[in-house]
């Protein structure tokens, strides 16, 4: 036997039985890997009886009419080129022929009859092109039909990567199979407890799963199950459900013009994933187009998951990943993102959020940044700006009057933290800015004479507007905490200057605003307002003058400073 396969073969017993049909028996069967393997042993049987068709010895192909087989073990793996351990002929792709003794099968013309399969208590060890293991389970793997030229009935249990699963399959006869010129239709539906994959289609080589071409589908509850099986292991309560086209030819996976949802949001598109080489990850792209999307649906879901942290981050990272989602709407609770065009890229121990745009409050809104692994830590960068919003759309949002103040406004944001969690890291380990600047606009010229306390208007009331010759607010963060100083209004009959914090942890805010007795009249008290509170309940009150730290420019990153440079406010 192991001259006939080209590979060492030890057992503790064998005992056969000529007759028809010819009966085998084996015990503990260790089967030698490739020269190249990463084990000793591609298999391992631990009891094995069969039933054969003796004549069927000679015929090419073996014909088991019984086959059981109990505690198994198989490795499969591919070398560099691509040839799979399984090959005894050294050939990565044989011609698909008969001929010899086909004790174990060298292609899908050899591949045995098998009118009754039962397979208990076994394990395949599958090696991916990456180097992981993915780990199928079989408690119960059965093969059945009545002959060679009736359908093929498959079922399985057990579990893929430790996830509990079960596999359904009606496939061609085996006149079909065994035909390497024709495609071997198949119809296979895999569950998992809260998941289903279903695949309608054909294969030109089965024995490899290759020459796929069908429709499949797939849908799930918990998106975070679907990811374990692949290794990765970020639990999340999203839903999925897509379907389409499904073809594979060689190292190139594709499913096309795909339709479906994620947490309930209409998605369609293109994926494709290359397989990439030995040790080598994969390279995954996602192409897809939205109408409304709801991001706050797919938020919830990934927060029901882990927190961000360094070792999660790795095990999500271990691959090349191109993801581009544009869609009509961007929503977000209240918040509406208007034609978002976003393209994410993952690579190991890096995820990068490329310059995406979208419209807000009527400004062209551009956001960048990424997530890198380093020494058990995670550094995270981001950036933001918008160009040319409308206040009146801005102060809507904040189900404020939009008629206080008008113009247009630029805005311009940088953060930086690192830590082992994120959370963490915001807290103790963040620094970064924010600027606000408009230079025109109009402010409520009522409302600039009630924040400098004027005599007047108890004895009358102005709807007029007051033309704005800049308005700044600069805002240094450190660990979670964010100093507003200075924040200026000039308009040609009054001017407001205050400072005060933000404390994004504790989501309070505390800043006092007082107008420049050199502006504001005759008639003004200019008495200090304090506005605090937490985001939930904002107060007003009489103050103290404000501190006016006034922090070094010099300490905001280089966009943030030319923005506050520009501002008439600084002049």
């Amino acid at each position: 036997m192991t001259e006939a396969l080209g590979r060492k073969i030890t057992l503790d017993d064998f005992q056969i039985h000529l007759g028809n049909p010819c009966i085998i028996y084996i015990q503990n069967l260790h089967m030698a890997n490739a020269d190249w393997g990463s084990e000793p042993d591609m298999m391992h049987i631990g009891k094995l009886s069969a039933e054969i068709n003796p004549n069927s010895l000679w015929a090419g192909r073996i014909e088991y009419r019984k086959l059981t087989v109990d505690d198994f073990d198989i490795l499969l793996e591919r070398d560099a080129s691509g040839m799979g351990n399984w090959r005894l002929d050294n050939k990565p792709h044989p011609p698909q022929t008969g001929g010899g003794i086909a004790i174990i099968p060298k292609d899908r013309a050899q591949f045995p009859l098998l009118i009754d399969m039962q397979l208990r208590h076994g394990l395949v060890r599958l090696r991916t092109s990456s180097g992981k293991i993915l780990r199928i389970a079989a408690d119960n793997f059965d093969i059945g039909t009545d002959s060679d030229s009736a359908p093929m009935h498959l079922s399985w249990q057990g579990s893929y990567n430790n996830i509990p699963a079960q596999l359904n399959a009606e496939m061609d006869p085996y006149q079909v199979l065994h035909d390497a010129a024709k495609p071997d239709r198949m119809h296979l539906i895999i569950a998992l407890s809260k998941s289903k994959l279903n695949f309608v289609g054909t294969m030109m080589n089965p024995l490899d799963s290759d020459g796929v071409d069908g429709q499949m589908q797939i849908q799930t509850t918990e998106l975070g199950e679907l990811l374990s099986m692949l290794g990765i292991q970020q639990p999340s309560g999203l839903s999925l459900s897509l379907s389409g086209p499904f073809t594979r030819q060689g190292d190139h996976w594709r499913w096309h013009n795909t339709v479906g949802a994620l947490a309930n949001n209409d998605l369609s598109g293109d994926l494709a994933l290359d397989e990439g080489a030995r040790a080598k990850p994969d390279h995954i792209d996602f192409n897809l187009s939205a109408g409304k999307f709801d991001l706050k649906s797919v938020w919830d879901g990934l927060a029901a998951g882990p927190k961000m942290q360094a070792g999660t981050f790795d095990d999500i990272t271990a691959l090349f990943l191109n993801l581009k989602l544009s869609a009509e709407e961007f929503l977000y609770g209240s918040l509406h993102l208007f034609s978002p065009a976003v393209e994410l890229k993952i690579e190991p121990g890096k995820v990068a959020l490329m310059p995406s745009t979208f419209i807000f409050s009527g400004g062209k809104t551009t956001m960048s940044g990424d997530i890198t692994s380093a020494r058990n830590n995670l550094q995270f960068t981001a950036n933001a700006s918008i160009s040319g919003g409308k206040m009146t759309q801005l102060a809507s949002w904040f189900h404020a009057d939009p008629n206080l103040l008008t113009g247009d406004f630029d805005i311009a944001a940088r953060l930086d933290m690192s830590g082992p969690i994120l959370d963490q890291a915001l807290k103790s380990n963040s620094r970064g800015g924010m600027v606000f600047s408009m230079n025109g606009g109009s402010v409520a010229k009522d409302s600039l004479e009630k924040t400098s306390v004027d005599l007047r208007t108890l004895f009358h009331h102005d709807d007029g507007h007051v033309p704005v010759q800049c308005m700044l607010g600069i805002l240094y963060l450190h660990n979670g905490t964010g100093t507003l100083d200075p924040l200026k209004l000039r308009t040609s009959q009054g001017s407001l200057t205050g400072d005060g914090q933000i404390d994004f942890m504790q989501q309070r805010v505390d800043i006092v605003m007082q107008s420049d007795a050199a502006r504001s009249g005759t008639f003004a008290l200019d008495i200090p307002l304090r506005i605090s509170g937490p985001f939930s309940n904002i107060g007003i009150m009489p103050a103290s003058s404000p501190n006016f730290l006034h922090p070094a420019i010099q300490n905001l990153s280089a966009p943030l400073q030319q923005l506050a440079a520009h501002n008439n406010c600084l002049r």
